[in-house]
């Protein structure tokens, strides 16, 4: 038997074992590794890759060529997708990824063992809960908890097909770009074989994303997301505890992984901590200045825009008040000396364009953090005024760096060779992170747009109102987002764009009122009931004259275009819940709805409702990624 890399060429089985092999010499690893290796063994859960045969199914790794098309073996959705039909796309995916409860699945335990936390061989299954960063002070070293139930080890080993599924449809969907060039691919296809934590973390991704249509899928998912929680917290362990200062790339990326898809099992699960750790380890790589090869430089690039992308995920959630400008420390960091380039290769995640991600990053954690301010402290003392005019004038400076950005224009952006993913994508999705940014500080800060457009301060409150500044950039922002079709690869990173242009759709609030003002209008079918009964067309008559002044209006240019982008947006997150990981779109898709009913059943023309204070009110958050 061979495995397969990802151009095409065959590893021999010989090497492939001996990698294998190394993951279970117990001489290779320190005592904890030990543990987690031998529990490995004697449970399904980690289905451990050293009893494959050399009969195994070959690891086949199916993906986009370089001229974009996908193999035979690949998914029928992505081939699909291809047609860039936005209707028959709709009605193509059907309900692939519908489960009732596929929102919180209840994989998460919260359970922990200090060293060894693996099933054992009598346990249903035991995942550490992600909110904890340690692996508890108190269990015994070689005690296992045991839950209720049991895997039968009859089952078959799922690890080859896990490792394959994810190379085949997970990495894709995992990616806004799939070629030759995607390092994702590249990556995991060099780290599976020798980093349990990176083996663990592929098996659980292809799982979670098969569980809703194999619903005993579920329980296999949770245990290769414990083991790859338990390799991981050793090999954290292992390098805390070393001097060496190289970088950690299996086990960044398994961070990374694990990081930014546990939202897919509960969406309550940000991994916060996880982030924290990827930096800390990046930070540890950073102090060798000079001592990289070029194949090693790249991979310091490419984490770093990993890190800029996963951190702006995380500020929309968490103020992380100590760590608030680290996006921009990382994006000024000093790295060694990329070579210069004719063209940029685009980044799996940040695109085109990692400094407005960045950007985008840190103007909503600064909004973020003024929101919960203001919110929790309300007194008027000088030193809220002051740090009040402190953060007004750090979202100045961040406006002015969104002002002056230069996005690289389409022809400076290379061909990644998906056809699925070309160049003018990401120069889009570049340009809608640069608009979703200014139109977060321009709702959280009016006192940005009174400084743009002095002559419109009639607002009650002094300043522009929205419908001359917030409503046409966020309109603006809508087109921008039009011109990216929903077959795009560039889909993965594009849920935080639909979300942010949802909070600036806000209707008139004059007319609002004006209808709410008129009392409640009887129902449609209590219309057609009047409509029959006999004698009541006078009656009738009477009742559309009543309103029909407030619905004409009510009729603007403005307001249709309010509703049609509204209806966009709810489109395409409803498009993207079929084609991404469901839990996370679900989770938008009741925020958006929520954000629009509070705007509308909003009495105060000063538009002070927030949708980060709405957010946090309704706890419809996750990584929106």
């Amino acid at each position: 038997m061979v495995a397969r890399d990802e151009g095409g060429g065959e590893l021999p089985c010989a090497e492939v074992n001996t990698a294998l092999d190394v993951l279970g010499r117990t001489e290779s690893h320190n005592e904890l590794h030990r543990r987690v290796s031998d529990a490995a063994h004697d449970g399904v859960a980690f289905s451990t890759l050293n009893g494959l045969a050399v009969d195994e199914p070959e690891l086949k790794t199916p993906r986009r060529t370089s001229t974009g098309d996908m193999n035979d073996e690949s998914s029928a959705f992505d081939s699909f997708l291809a047609e860039d039909q936005d209707e028959e796309i709709n009605r193509a995916t059907g309900s692939m990824w519908d489960i009732s409860d596929d929102d919180n699945m209840p994989l998460l335990q919260s359970t922990i063992d200090e060293e060894v936390c693996l099933p054992a061989p009598e346990a249903d299954f035991m995942v550490i809960p992600f909110s904890d960063g340690s692996l508890g002070p108190t269990a015994a070293p070689d005690s296992v908890t045991q839950l209720p139930g049991v895997i039968s080890r009859g089952l078959i080993d799922y690890s080859t097909l896990l490792v394959e599924e994810w190379f085949k449809n997970v990495c894709p969907m995992f990616s806004s770009f799939d070629s030759d060039v995607n390092l994702h691919r590249k990556l995991a296809r060099e780290s599976w074989t020798r980093c349990m934590a990176m083996n663990s973390s592929l098996q659980s991704m292809a799982a979670i994303c098969l569980a809703p249509q194999m619903p005993f899928m579920r329980r296999v998912a949770a245990s290769h997301l414990n083991n790859a929680i338990c390799a991981i917290e050793a090999d954290l362990q292992l390098v805390r505890n070393s001097d060496t200062l190289q970088l950690q790339t299996d086990l960044l990326f398994a961070l990374c992984c694990v990081g930014t898809t546990a939202c897919w099992v509960n969406t309550h699960d940000t991994v916060t901590h996880y982030l924290h750790e990827a930096k800390t380890l990046f930070r540890r790589a950073l102090q060798v200045r000079n001592g990289y090869s070029p194949s090693e430089t790249q991979q310091l690039h490419f984490f770093q825009d990993c890190l800029v992308y996963w951190n702006m995920l995380v500020s929309v959630v968490s103020e992380d008040s100590d760590d608030s400008d680290l996006a921009a420390s990382i994006e000024t960091d000093t790295l060694p000396v990329r070579r210069e380039q004719s063209l940029i290769i685009p980044h799996p995640w940040a695109g085109a364009s990692a400094t407005a991600q960045a950007l985008l990053g840190r103007a909503i954690r600064l909004c973020r953090l003024f929101r919960l301010r203001f919110k929790r402290n309300m007194k008027l003392t000088a030193l809220n005024l002051e740090a009040a005019l402190q953060e007004i004038r750090q979202a100045q400076r961040i406006e002015e760096e969104l002002l002056s950005l230069e996005l690289p224009s389409i022809d400076k952006i290379m061909e990644t060779g998906d056809k699925l993913s070309p160049r003018s994508h990401f120069y889009h999705v570049a340009e809608a992170y640069r608009l979703a940014s200014l139109l977060q500080l321009y709702q959280t800060f009016p006192d940005l747009v009174t400084r743009r457009l002095p002559g419109q301060a009639t607002d009650v409150t002094g300043c522009v109102p929205w419908d001359k500044w917030i409503v046409p950039l966020c309109l603006r922002l809508v087109e921008v987002l039009r011109q990216i079709p929903v077959s795009s690869g560039t889909r993965c990173i594009q849920p935080l764009l639909y979300i942010t242009a949802s909070t600036g759709l806000r209707f008139n609030q004059d007319i609002l009122a004006q209808s709410r003002e008129s009392g409640p209008n009887p129902s449609l079918s209590d219309t057609f009931a009047l409509a029959n009964e006999p004698g009541r067309t006078e009656s009738m008559q009477s009742f559309f004259d009543i309103d029909d002044t407030l619905a004409t209006a009510s009729i603007t240019p403005l307001s249709l275009e309010i509703t049609h982008a509204r209806q966009f947006i709810l489109g395409r997150l409803g498009m993207l819940e079929h084609s991404l990981p469901p839990a996370p779109i679900r989770v938008a898709q009741d925020l958006v709805k929520v954000i629009w009913e509070v705007y509308d059943s909003d009495m105060s023309s000063s538009k002070n409702t927030h949708w980060i204070d709405i957010m946090e009110k309704s706890n419809f958050r996750t990584l929106f990624g």
